[in-house]
């Protein structure tokens, strides 16, 4: 199945498809015909991959795992030569610096031992430009903040 570029009233993120799972009346109304799968980014973690699968059973969407098994350095070179546009929303301080968060880059000097691409838990990202996009999503950053040992970084709508 190829991949399809789509704006962002046709994303379906986890609450739409736990609401839809559930029987949220709302939520269990909204199909979109044309749609089979929902591509998950997941690389390594099988017990991640398990769970989404798990999430999506029963709700008629095959998950996608285009990235899966994708050496990290690779996939952070190429979504760099891709121009691909991110900012960092939540960073573990014990693994990466506290000011991350809010960071509008994808060319971060990564201490020894973090994963480029986040995958061992040390930082997340929310990618508002990439060439799968029809058009950019304006953000803005937030209020960064501390709590239950991390950081966070809101993005808002611009």
């Amino acid at each position: 199945m190829p991949a399809c570029r789509f704006g962002l009233s046709r994303c379906l993120g986890h609450a739409q498809i736990w609401n839809m799972k559930n029987g949220c009346a709302p939520c269990a109304s909204v199909r979109w015909p044309k749609e089979s799968a929902v591509s998950r980014l997941d690389l390594f973690l099988q017990d991640v991959r398990d769970y989404r699968v798990k999430q999506l059973s029963g709700t008629g969407l095959e998950p996608l795992f285009r990235l899966w098994r994708i050496p990290t350095g690779q996939l952070s070179r190429d979504m760099i030569a891709a121009e691909v546009k991110a900012k960092i929303t939540c960073v573990d301080p014990s693994k990466l610096a506290r000011s991350l968060p809010a960071a509008t880059t994808m060319r971060i000097c990564w201490p020894p031992g973090a994963d480029q691409c986040g995958e061992n838990g040390e930082f997340h990202r929310f990618v508002y430009d990439a060439p799968a996009f029809s058009r950019p999503i304006a953000v803005g950053a937030g209020e960064v903040v501390e709590r239950d040992g991390f950081v966070f970084a809101d993005v808002l709508p611009e």
